[in-house]
């Protein structure tokens, strides 16, 4: 695995980033937009936990060998990543809410960084435990959204 900086600790440095960059001093998109994308957070967030629950399957990002099911159902129709995608959603909302523009370089810094040190390596480990499913599902699934 590559992963230097789990998710969930990478998404906490990135929202204190967020927090210490400048922010503008009028309003231009309102701050109900904020609590908006807090919700889809949690609700993608939410779905995407229960899946794992439902299929009986472990959702460890650190070691993607314990899944022992390939999960396909519910949200996981939509994106292939929507716990990454929940972290996003909640990065949105904050930026929203500071009123920080600066946020969308973070947040693009953020999804690379999940991109390439743990979308793309646990990506392998699935191909490698479900072969042709998982193939499969990368072409029918979109990988965030």
């Amino acid at each position: 695995m590559e992963l230097k900086l789990p998710p969930p600790l990478l998404f906490i440095l990135s929202a204190i980033l967020i927090y210490f960059l400048p922010q503008a001093e009028v309003y231009f998109i309102p701050k109900a937009f904020g609590y908006l994308f807090l919700l889809l957070s949690a609700i993608v967030g939410l779905m995407s936990v229960y899946a794992f629950f439902k299929e009986k399957t472990a959702f460890t990002p650190r070691d993607p060998t314990q899944t022992n099911k390939l999960v396909v159902q519910g949200i996981y129709r939509v994106s292939r990543n929507p716990m990454y995608l929940s972290l996003v959603l909640a990065l949105i909302a904050w930026g929203i809410w500071l009123n920080s523009y600066f946020a969308i370089l973070v947040i693009a810094g953020f999804m690379w960084y999940v991109d390439r040190f743990q979308i793309i390596p646990e990506e392998r480990v699935l191909v490698q435990k479900f072969g042709k499913d998982f193939t499969d599902y990368q072409t029918k699934v979109r990988k965030w959204l």
